[in-house]
């Protein structure tokens, strides 16, 4: 990746300040005395205010809130809690009891929960400072919109381009220095779509390994709640206290806060070319993938080809699932108050109407066949690499293009066949973009490709920049 040295001086000088810190960095500084849970929250309100009118994260922040919070918490006297004081965020289709989930939508703007999504209920007992409730793309589908009551999230560097999405606003406010970490949520890639159009992590783990009791669904068989943060280290910190299995819990805070024990040197490496086979990426998309297989290959990781189902196959299969579970879902409240959605939700969910129940079942029994034949391609290796993104982020009020491009990935295979996964920022193109590129593993091995992902940051192969001023 190419880049101006006085520009990655300014950079480097922003990286030092708190709000960029990553989460593992914060809980450093709270242990150590060095920084206060009140100083965070401070640190995330100076960028909110200073930013948010441009990159439009939120569709609500409570800083008061947040502020008597951190105010009651002590860290020292929560040494089991890792994420105690720490300010973050949830996309708004998880529900907090008594605020409101929209889902960035008209037709919910009055809908208030009346307790706790099971992921807000264990980061609460985490004792982490909820900011706010981040924007998306209306309920979760379709990408950035202008006919919504509130303005679509904006790419921290470059506003004038949309950060992909849905989970739109979590990544923004990650990225920006809003938020420590966030929660989104991913169907088709909607954790990792924003992650790497924003320059952040983002981890999609195996199907319920998060549950999403508390969620507004698009589409049950393929939604995954994620984690959108700074470091490689943040991942396991969040997901011992959110992972839905106790023993999942309890190895992830083993693997938190500790020198990661995985090596690249001899680490079995799969590259999966049939997800970009055909596909027209950009030239910088592919250059940077073919640089960090070098990359691994120089630090001893063996690399293999993996030979699994073409792209195609599986974007067929998740259109029909996932548009008709939405449908099934959403569909009633959007056929009696169509005026009250947004046109290109209109568009897609709409499509799950067209999809007949042979087509629906025909569909079903191709996700478990391609479930099948993905994971057991990946039984032989640690993880596996390919493209995230095949496009940069187009223009925001480009509404032709976004239709265009927006679905240019490699994302979807993951998401429907319930496979953890995993977008790294691994550096900015000649624009000044980041590039983000795509790890997965096969199913439950969620924490040996977490481990990977912190050796490959220690390696210095992936890393986050904070965005230009």
């Amino acid at each position: 990746m190419t880049h101006d040295l006085n520009s990655t001086r300014a950079r480097s000088s922003r990286a030092s300040d708190p709000c960029f810190w990553s989460a593992t960095q914060m809980h450093a500084a709270f242990r150590a005395k060095r920084f206060s849970p009140a100083e965070a929250v401070d640190a995330c309100a100076g960028q909110i205010d200073q930013l948010e009118g441009t990159l439009a994260a939120f569709l609500a922040v409570d800083l008061d809130h947040a502020r008597d919070a951190a105010a009651l918490i002590d860290v020292s006297a929560e040494p089991a809690k890792n994420l105690a004081g720490i300010p973050y965020s949830l996309k708004d289709n998880i529900d907090v009891k008594n605020w409101r989930t929209t889902c960035h939508s008209s037709a919910r703007r009055d809908v208030v929960a009346d307790k706790d999504s099971d992921v807000a209920s264990a980061l609460r007992d985490a004792a982490a400072i909820l900011i706010g409730k981040n924007s998306l793309h209306e309920l979760a589908t379709g990408g950035p919109s202008l006919d919504l009551p509130w303005p679509p999230a904006r790419n921290p560097w470059d506003s004038a381009r949309h950060p992909g999405g849905s989970s739109s606003g979590s990544a923004v406010a990650v990225a920006a220095g809003m938020a420590y970490f966030a929660l989104g949520t991913d169907t088709g890639g909607s954790v990792r779509h924003p992650a790497s159009a924003c320059g952040i992590y983002g981890f999609k783990p195996t199907f319920e390994a998060i549950s999403t009791t508390g969620v507004v669904p698009l589409s049950g068989s393929c939604d995954h709640v994620g984690v959108l943060c700074r470091s490689a280290h943040d991942l396991p910190l969040t997901m011992g206290a959110i992972a839905a299995r106790s023993a999942d819990r309890q190895a992830y805070q083993a693997l938190a806060l500790t020198t990661p024990k995985a090596s690249l040197r001899g680490a079995v490496v799969g590259v999966i070319d049939s997800f970009s086979s055909g596909i027209d990426a950009h030239p910088e998309m592919t250059k940077a993938l073919n640089a960090m297989i070098a990359s691994l290959h120089k630090a001893g990781a063996i690399i293999k080809r993996v030979d699994a189902p073409p792209l195609a196959r599986f974007i067929a299969c998740s259109r029909s699932v996932v548009y008709t579970e939405a449908y099934a879902y959403h569909g009633e409240a959007i056929d009696a108050h169509p005026t009250a959605y947004g046109q290109r939700t209109l568009d897609r969910i709409g499509k799950g109407r067209l999809v007949t129940v042979r087509e629906y079942v025909l569909a079903k029994d191709e996700q478990r066949l391609l479930t099948q034949q993905l994971d057991t391609a990946l039984r032989d290796v640690d993880v596996c690499l390919s493209l995230s993104s095949f496009v940069f982020p187009c223009p925001i009020d480009d509404q032709a293009l976004i239709r265009d491009t927006y679905d240019l990935q490699a994302r979807v295979p993951f998401s429907l066949t319930g496979l953890p996964a995993a977008s790294v920022p691994v550096g900015l193109s000649a624009q000044g973009l980041p590039v983000g590129l795509q790890f997965g593993a096969a199913a439950g091995r969620d924490i040996s490709l977490v481990s990977f992902l912190q050796a490959l940051e220690e390696a210095g192969l992936c890393g986050y920049t904070p965005p230009p001023a």
